[in-house]
């Protein structure tokens, strides 16, 4: 039998199919509109897989650190796309479940001219449960878990296993476990990084007296990101925040941006660089990412990092 390979980092959460169609029909329009049976051109088109778990898992590969991803696929023709492609990085998929008779989640994603989208979504029944989770094979420096839509039974278990086992965790909530605020803050000490936009904390904290709020969370390190504004590194048990400016890019489509930044994040951490030069690696893949097509295409490579970030220095 071959002997698996130990693991620096492994991911939980989403694994799809992505097309990406852009068209000279969808440009100079704020929103999308189109008569039945008319006939679109698509200029460019692009078939690729997505989703936080193996989005993060390329990204952190791609930056030199051995990678699996747990997440589950359909019995169709998409999953072994998914898998070919994940291989073909250098990603683990001995973790990844199938779901018999089930459909892999999809996502079509109408990309008009300067970046803005609107993304059409059929999602398969392939929420991870417990039991799709290979516990034995759960040895790692690290766990990131992305969204689990919604499955914080499965976030508690995952948290406990990797303190008992002395695993660091970041974790990237979807909207469905954030609505469970109480839930998700009670679980917050045993994350050492939480990652959200800022409407994702507000949806944690609540807007009114946000930072104040944010100050009392249970989490040793956080950041909330803004887009075009950059992003806030947090210290709530010191009250101490930050802001980081984004690099300039010229954004093109921005799928996969946040998860480009928690991959950066993320391996910043990994390599034992400061907080603050953790939270530029994530800032500087989020920025290549936006800059081309796709939520992988930009994903840097360390020497491509390096490029990006003797623009901040």
């Amino acid at each position: 039998m071959k002997k698996r390979n130990f693991l620096k980092v492994i991911t939980f959460g989403s694994a799809t199919v992505d097309v990406f169609l852009t068209s000279e029909a969808f440009s100079g329009k704020k929103k999308l509109s189109f008569p039945f049976d008319e006939k679109i051109e698509v200029t460019k088109e692009l078939i690729t897989s997505g989703g936080g778990g193996t989005n993060v898992a390329v990204g952190l590969r791609r930056l030199g650190f051995k990678t699996g991803v747990v997440a589950r696929l359909g019995q169709d023709e998409f999953a072994p796309l998914i898998k070919e492609e994940l291989r073909r990085e250098g990603v683990e998929t001995d973790m990844l479940a199938v779901v018999p008779g089930e459909t892999t989640d999809y996502s079509t994603i109408l990309v008009g001219e300067n970046g803005e989208k609107v993304i059409l979504v059929s999602r398969g029944k392939t929420r991870l449960e417990e039991e799709n989770i290979p516990w034995e094979k759960l040895t790692a420096d690290w766990f990131h878990l992305s969204s689990l839509e919604g499955n914080l039974k499965l976030a508690k278990r995952l948290l406990t296993f990797a303190q008992e086992r002395g695993i660091e965790v970041s974790w990237n909530p979807g909207i469905r476990e954030l609505v469970q605020r109480e839930t998700v803050i009670s679980l917050l000490p045993l994350v050492k990084i939480l990652i959200v936009n800022k409407e994702e904390g507000e949806l944690l904290v609540g807007k009114k007296e946000f930072w104040q709020k944010v100050f009392r969370l249970p989490v040793r390190t956080m950041v909330i990101t803004e887009g075009k504004k950059g992003c806030w590194l947090v210290f709530p048990q010191q009250k101490e925040e930050t802001h980081y400016l984004p690099f300039s890019a010229q954004r093109r489509e921005t799928t996969g941006a946040g998860d480009a930044f928690c991959s950066g994040l993320i391996g910043g951490f990994l390599a034992g660089v400061s907080p603050g030069e953790a939270v530029l690696w994530g800032l500087a893949n989020a920025a290549s990412v936006v800059e081309h097509f796709g939520a992988k295409q930009g994903l840097l490579t360390r020497r491509g990092l390096k490029k990006w970030l003797k623009k901040a220095h």
